[in-house]
C-alpha cells in the first residue's frame, strides 16, 4: 500500500512549512481543516471532534475542522490560549471531472497572534513586545523595551536600568505576545510573565541595527530618527516590532518572493515614551504671573 501523500496533503505540507509553529487553518470548501499535531491541539482547546483522514491506511492522519462562517470565534479562542494561527484561503472553486482542476490554489493570507489581529472581533488592547540589552554582550545591565498595539497603532518605548525596572515598565501594558532574541533574552523573565502569554524566540540576526533604523525611516518618511526616539537599542527594538508585524501579512507571497515590498502601517503613531515625564512644563507667561 502506497504511503505517498496525495496532492492535497502535499499542498498542505508546503503551507504548513510556511506557517511554522502556527496552527494552520486550511480552507476546504465550507470548512477550515487542521491536520496532524495541529488538529490534536486545536481539538483540545476548542473542544471539537477529532477525527482522521485516510482511516483505512495504517497511519491515518488526525483531522479536525470548524465551519468558515463562524471562524472568528474559533480564532479568538485559539489566540486567547496563547497560540499563533495561520489562515489559508482557497482562491478558486474545485471543478470535478476536469484533470488538473481537482486541486485548487491556496495560500496563507494572514498570520494572527494574540497581539496581531488587525480587523479582529477582539476590542481589547493587545501589545506585541520586545526587550533588548543596550549592550549586546551583557544581559544583566540596561535594557530597551518596545511595545506595539497593532489595533490602535500605539507605539511605545522605554529604557530600563535593570531587569526589575524592565518588568515594572512592561507590566503597565496588556502584553499578549512577547518576542525575544536568541541569546539576548532577559534572564529569568519568562518565569515572571503570565503563563498564557505567547513567548517567541527570534534568531539573533533577525534584523540588524541599520536595517531596523531604515525600516523606521521608511515607515515615517524621514531621513533621521533623532526627533522620534533615542539612539541605540531602542531603535532596533522598534524596527523589529514593525518588521515582524508587517511580515505577518500575506506570508505566502513573501515566502515565494512574489509579494510587493513591505508596506507601512498607515495608522501607526509616532513612538512615545512608555512613562512620560511626571512634571508640568509651564510657559514663560504662566511662570511670570505665578506667585
Amino acid at each position: 500500500m502506497s504511503t505517498e501523500p496525495t496532492p492535497l496533503m502535499k499542498q498542505y505540507q508546503e503551507l504548513k512549512e510556511q506557517a511554522g509553529d502556527a496552527l494552520l487553518l486550511f480552507r476546504m470548501g465550507d470548512f477550515y481543516e487542521l491536520f496532524g499535531d495541529d488538529a490534536i491541539e486545536a481539538a483540545r482547546i476548542l473542544d471539537i471532534t477529532l477525527t482522521s483522514r485516510d482511516k483505512n491506511k495504517p497511519d491515518p492522519i488526525p483531522m479536525a475542522g470548524v465551519p468558515h462562517h463562524s471562524i472568528q470565534g474559533y480564532i479568538q479562542r485559539l489566540l486567547r490560549a496563547g497560540k499563533k494561527v495561520a489562515l489559508s484561503e482557497q482562491f478558486e472553486e474545485a471543478v470535478s471531472g476536469k484533470p488538473g482542476k481537482t486541486l485548487v490554489r491556496r495560500a496563507i493570507v494572514r498570520l494572527l497572534t494574540p497581539a496581531i489581529q488587525f480587523d479582529s472581533e477582539n476590542p481589547e488592547a493587545s501589545y506585541l513586545a520586545l526587550a533588548l540589552p543596550e549592550n549586546p554582550a551583557e544581559t544583566t545591565g540596561a535594557w530597551a523595551l518596545g511595545c506595539l498595539d497593532v489595533g490602535t497603532g500605539d507605539f511605545r518605548f522605554a529604557q530600563a536600568s535593570s531587569l526589575e525596572e524592565l518588568l515594572s515598565q512592561a507590566s503597565e501594558l496588556p502584553i499578549r505576545h512577547w518576542l525575544e532574541m536568541d541569546g539576548q533574552a532577559p534572564a529569568g523573565l519568562r518565569s515572571l510573565l503570565d503563563p498564557q502569554l505567547l513567548c517567541e524566540t527570534l534568531p539573533p540576526n533577525y534584523l540588524g541595527q541599520e536595517a531596523a533604523e531604515d525600516r523606521l525611516k521608511r515607515q515615517y518618511g524621514v531621513g533621521s530618527l533623532d526627533a522620534y526616539c533615542p539612539e541605540g537599542a531602542v531603535r532596533r527594538v522598534l524596527g523589529i516590532l514593525l518588521s515582524y508585524t508587517l511580515r505577518t501579512q500575506a506570508p505566502s507571497l513573501q515566502a515565494t518572493g512574489s509579494g510587493t515590498p513591505e508596506p507601512g502601517l498607515a495608522h501607526l503613531r509616532v513612538p512615545e515614551p512608555l512613562r512620560k515625564a511626571k512634571a508640568l512644563v509651564l510657559g514663560p507667561r504662566t511662570a511670570q504671573h505665578l506667585d
